[in-house]
């Protein structure tokens, strides 16, 4: 196996901050890292991977995987042409995140062919969080993500789409989008809000949705899932390639520690702060608002350039900024109530003022021979099925958060 770390100063910072974290807090780690830790230099050849491979995408105790050996089969065909980021780096992870970013990069060398590619690893910071930097002594920034936000996406993405009411008129598949409806039908399936609960009430305590229940979907919810999903996932790794692209990194990042943090509370230990440290970007709210909107098109351009045009995938990924701010937004007012702080840092400027600052982005977009233009508005939609998600689920979320109901 050869890998990127070994000779790029980039991610040889990366794996060296994997492994100091992994240390100090080894229940964060999957099966594939734990093996690195455990047993350094195991996975030798293709043969390891193979066995590697084998345990990844299942829960803690290696029960309800979601691979099989014809998807290994294809990853190790990859990988066999190239080297990963670092022994830490799952393949799957790095599959995941090419896949993505893929069209993003024709997107970007068409319309910034002149700015750095961003590229891509992953650091357990115990919480949801994506960082663009640029480690003192490197050439090119690097975007780190934490794995658990695909737990994130996939689980309030399901709820959100499967509370929309999705039938047929005149032969044709239609959503029910009103307040009314949507409440309708999670009155009709109480497991929705019952799910949606659980991966809030857990995003909240422990800073990320794993292990929240899940269900599998109908024919048609499935699709709305997959995706508005892939539309969310896609805008998250768009916002941080975004600040590359303007400038947003710099050789300066600051120091941030992980003593007193979420992670070193889920895990009842609180590590050494100058061995798990790592370095964050402070950014201004123009700066996010800047990422926001150059990400949000690069998004769209990309989705249509990758889905053909498909018009729903495009109308669904319309939507998706909308969702991913007010998922956090959600979280981070029950996290000050249950704990007093921000479950987000006080860098990133509030939902509302973010998904209104993507209005004129939504109507560029719209414009003749534009990704959008023509194609019906799909934000009303999934803002109702969230906020009718939200205020059903109230009540249960503040039962799991040991919160008291505010008085009416």
């Amino acid at each position: 196996m050869h890998y990127l770390s070994d000779v790029d100063a980039g991610y040889r910072y990366l794996e060296d901050r994997q492994r100091a974290i992994y240390t100090a807090f080894p229940g964060v780690a999957d099966p594939f890292s734990r093996t690195e830790l455990n047993k350094p230099a195991a996975t030798r050849n293709l043969s390891d991977l193979m066995d590697q491979l084998s345990k990844q995408g299942c829960d803690l105790e290696g029960k309800n995987c979601v691979g099989d050996a014809t998807l290994y089969r294809l990853i190790l065909q990859r990988v066999r042409c190239q080297a990963l980021p670092t022994r830490f780096e799952s393949p799957i992870f790095v599959e995941l995140i090419n896949l993505y970013t893929h069209d993003l990069e024709v997107i970007r060398q068409r319309s910034y062919p002149n700015a750095k590619r961003a590229r891509f690893g992953s650091l357990p910071t115990g919480t949801i969080d994506a960082q663009a930097m640029l480690p003192q002594g490197v050439d090119d920034p690097i975007v780190t993500l934490n794995r658990d936000l695909f737990f994130f996406t996939g689980a309030f993405s399901k709820s959100i789409a499967d509370a929309i009411p999705i039938g047929e008129e005149n032969g044709m598949v239609s959503i029910a989008y009103s307040a009314e409806a949507v409440a309708q039908r999670l009155k009709d399936n109480a497991y929705i809000v019952r799910n949606f609960a659980d991966a809030m009430s857990r995003m909240v305590s422990s800073g990320t949705s794993r292990g929240a229940e899940e269900v599998t979907l109908d024919g048609d919810h499935n699709r709305l899932h997959a995706r508005l999903v892939t539309a969310m996932d896609q805008f998250i790794i768009s916002h941080e390639q975004a600040h590359v692209l303007l400038g947003h990194v710099d050789a300066n990042p600051v120091s941030f520690s992980f003593e007193g943090f979420a992670l070193a509370a889920s895990e009842g230990a609180v590590p050494s702060p100058t061995n798990t440290a790592i370095l964050i970007q402070i950014r201004t709210h123009a700066q996010e608002f800047e990422a926001d909107a150059v990400g949000y098109e690069l998004m769209v351009k990309a989705m249509e350039e990758g889905q053909s045009g498909d018009p729903v995938a495009l109308m669904v990924g319309a939507a998706a900024p909308h969702m991913v701010f007010k998922i956090i937004d959600a979280a981070d007012t029950y996290s000050r109530e249950m704990r007093g702080r921000s479950f987000s840092d006080g860098n990133h400027p509030a939902a509302a003022d973010r998904v209104a600052a993507l209005d004129p982005v939504y109507s560029r977009l719209s414009l003749p021979r534009a990704p959008l233009n023509g194609l019906p508005d799909l934000r009303h939609a999934f803002d109702t099925s969230l906020e009718t998600l939200l205020s059903a689920a109230d009540s249960s979320i503040r039962q799991s958060l040991g919160l008291v109901s505010p008085t009416r």
